[in-house]
């Protein structure tokens, strides 16, 4: 297993997120660290499943993140639709 691997792993795509919803960073798994970032977009093709554009509050830092490692959990829903 990875060294910044969760300890329970998931499968990509369990966390079924959407955009608007706020998450918490895997900090052993980002450059940037931990600490909560927003969905911007989620990504439709099939090959990309579980890949997420992520947006942190701390700093405005955008980057691709997956809901198997670097994600860790959900801490809101964005409920506006």
């Amino acid at each position: 297993m990875f060294a910044n691997a969760p300890t329970k792993m998931r499968e990509s795509g369990a966390l079924k997120l959407r955009v608007g919803d706020l998450v918490e960073m895997n900090p052993a798994a980002m450059l940037n660290g931990g600490g909560l970032a927003l969905v911007m977009a989620v990504c439709e093709e099939k090959e990309l499943k579980g890949l997420h554009e992520v947006r942190y509050l701390k700093d405005d830092y955008e980057i691709m993140a997956d809901d198997m490692i670097d994600i860790l959990r959900v801490v809101s829903r964005h409920e506006g639709r």
